[in-house]
């Protein structure tokens, strides 16, 4: 999904919880970084940069300050719905997509956010919007 995104030109940050040296790791198994970093994010964010978790709005507030992002033109896309939906809510991301592979259920929507059962789905999502 995320080569698919990065061909199609879309701006990909990854905004992680873990610090940089296991973002990148994770990264790395996932084929999608090397120790330098990553060809298909434009930046890694942590909870060292900005002293603070995806749990706290602050978070997500100077990650749009710092890229200088319109919240109305992100999606976040994860698998946490408290730290991957509500608190981007919370700080004017209006889009997300949450990625729940134990749903029953084909696709839908749940209080304004997008469920899913893979992350294959999110490049057609992507193009809807």
């Amino acid at each position: 999904m995320v080569k698919t995104l990065h061909r199609q030109g879309y701006p990909l940050y990854c905004v992680t919880n873990n610090g940089r040296y296991g973002a990148l790791g994770k990264l790395c198994r996932a084929g999608l970084a090397d120790r330098g970093g990553s060809r298909y994010f434009k930046r890694v964010y942590t909870f060292e940069i900005f002293q603070t978790t995806k749990g706290d709005r602050r978070f997500y507030e100077r990650f749009l300050e710092r890229e200088r992002l319109d919240p109305e033109r992100v999606v976040t896309v994860g698998d946490n719905p408290v730290q991957d939906a509500a608190i981007p809510r919370q700080a004017g991301i209006r889009r997300q997509i949450i990625v729940d592979r134990r749903q029953k259920q084909g696709d839908r929507t749940i209080r304004g956010v997008f469920r899913v059962r893979s992350l294959e789905r999110v490049p057609e999502l992507l193009q809807r919007w």
